[in-house]
C-alpha cells in the first residue's frame, strides 16, 4: 500500500499545471503545516520564498537529531516538508503569511501558512493541535463553547490573506483541529469571499456544536466542505457534522489512524472504504451520551479544573505528562488535594461518566465482533 511519501515519489515530477490539485496534495500541505517554521517564512506577503528555499534554510539549522526530539506531529511535518522540497511538484510553490502563536490567557493555540501552488488558486493550511496543554484545552473547550479564539483567528487570517491575494481563489484545509478551523473560516466569511473558495478540506477534524451547524451560513458552505476520516476515526467523529464524509484506509489501528501519514493512497486519490468501523460509530455515540449527561457549566468547570491541576503540577505540554508516569501521577494527586471538595467532585464525576460510557462502548464492540 502507498502513502503520501510514496505519492511524492510517484507524482513529484508533475507540476500543478500538468496535474490539477487533488485531495492527497491537500493532506500533504495540511501535514506540512505542523513544521515549526517561525523565522523561516515571512509573516506577511512580502518576498514569499519557495518551499525549496525555506527547506534549505530550515534543514541547515535543524539536524536529524533535532527532528527526532520534536513532538510527533512536528516530526511528521518536517519529514513531509523535506520530501516536498525534493519534488518538482512542490519545490517551487511559494510560502508566506506564516503565523504561529499561543496565548495561555486567551486559551488559544493557532498556526497557519499560505502556499501558492502556481495556478490561480492558493492553499491556506491551518495547523492542528500541537503538543501544548493550551492547545489541548482549547480542543476540550469545543465541547461546551463555540466561536473559540482560534476559530475567530482563523477567520481573520483568511480575510487578511484574501485581501492580499485579491485575484486568487482558495483551497482551505487542515488536519485535526486545523480542519475545524478551515471549515469555521469558510462558514463565517462573507458571501463574496465564499464565492472565491473552491474546496474546504477537513482531514479528520471535529465538527461543531448545533449553534453553528444550524446556521444558514453553514448550510450555504456545505457543498464545498470535504471531510475525510479514517475507518476508526475518533477525533473526526466528534461533535456534529452535517456534511457527508469520505472514509479512507489506514495502515494503523484504532486511534493511531489519526496519523495522516498512515492513510493509503492509490494514484491521486485515497483508498476508499464504504463506512467507518462499528467501533468508531459506537465510540462517537458514547461520547455524545457522555456530553449530554453534563450541563455546559459542569463541563466547563471540570475542564478548567483539570487543566489548572495539570498546569499547577508544572506541565506545559502533553509529552511532559507522559514522561515518568509514576512521578507525574503523584504530582497530579498532590495538586488534586488542593482543590475544594466541590471542584474535586466535579472532575471525578466527569471522568467517571466518561469511563462508564467507554466501558459500555467496549462491551458493545465486543458483542458486535461475535455476532
Amino acid at each position: 500500500m502507498a502513502n503520501m511519501f510514496d505519492y511524492l515519489d510517484w507524482r513529484g515530477d508533475l507540476t500543478f499545471v500538468q496535474a490539477p490539485f487533488n485531495e492527497v496534495d491537500n493532506l500533504i500541505l495540511a501535514q506540512m503545516c505542523y513544521t515549526p517554521l517561525y523565522g523561516y517564512v515571512k509573516e506577511d506577503g512580502s518576498n514569499p520564498a519557495t518551499i525549496a528555499q525555506v527547506a534549505e534554510a530550515f534543514f541547515a539549522d535543524v539536524s536529524e537529531d533535532d527532528i527526532e526530539q520534536m513532538d510527533t506531529q512536528q516530526n511528521r511535518g518536517a519529514r513531509i516538508f523535506r520530501k516536498m522540497a525534493e519534488s518538482k511538484r512542490f519545490s517551487n510553490c511559494t510560502m508566506s503569511f506564516y503565523q504561529s502563536h499561543t496565548d495561555i490567557q486567551m486559551e488559544m493555540q493557532f498556526a497557519a501558512v499560505v502556499i501558492d501552488i502556481g495556478t490561480d488558486a492558493i492553499y491556506l493550511a491551518y495547523r492542528g493541535t500541537d503538543d501544548t496543554l493550551v492547545g489541548w484545552k482549547e480542543d476540550f473547550n469545543m465541547c461546551y463553547a463555540s466561536h473559540l479564539k482560534a476559530q475567530t483567528e482563523a477567520l481573520s487570517y483568511f480575510q487578511m490573506v484574501a485581501e492580499h491575494f485579491s485575484e486568487k481563489q482558495f483551497f482551505l484545509g487542515g488536519h485535526s483541529k486545523g480542519g475545524n478551523l478551515a471549515v469555521y473560516a469558510s462558514v463565517m466569511c462573507d458571501s463574496a469571499l465564499k464565492d472565491r473558495i473552491i474546496r474546504v478540506y477537513n482531514n479528520d477534524g471535529p465538527g461543531f456544536r448545533e449553534d453553528v451547524i444550524e446556521t444558514q451560513a453553514y448550510r450555504e458552505t456545505l457543498p464545498k466542505i470535504r471531510t475525510i476520516v479514517p475507518e476508526s476515526s475518533i477525533v473526526g467523529m466528534l461533535l456534529e457534522h452535517k456534511e457527508e464524509y469520505t472514509v479512507v484506509r489506514s495502515t494503523q489501528s484504532g486511534g493511531m489512524q489519526h496519523d495522516a501519514t498512515s492513510w493509503q493512497v492509490l494514484g491521486r486519490h485515497f483508498v476508499y472504504l464504504t463506512s467507518v468501523s462499528s467501533g468508531s460509530r459506537k465510540l462517537d455515540s458514547a461520547i455524545s451520551a457522555w456530553l449530554s449527561d453534563l450541563t455546559e457549566e459542569e463541563m466547563k468547570g471540570a475542564v478548567d479544573a483539570l487543566f489548572s491541576v495539570l498546569m499547577a503540577a508544572g506541565f506545559s505540554t502533553v509529552s511532559s505528562i507522559q514522561k515518568e508516569p509514576l512521578k507525574n501521577a503523584i504530582a497530579l494527586l498532590r495538586e488534586m488535594n488542593h482543590l475544594d471538595p466541590e471542584t474535586r467532585k466535579n472532575i471525578t464525576n466527569v471522568v467517571t461518566a466518561l469511563v462508564k460510557e467507554g466501558n459500555r462502548t467496549v462491551w458493545k464492540v465486543k458483542q458486535t465482533e461475535f455476532e
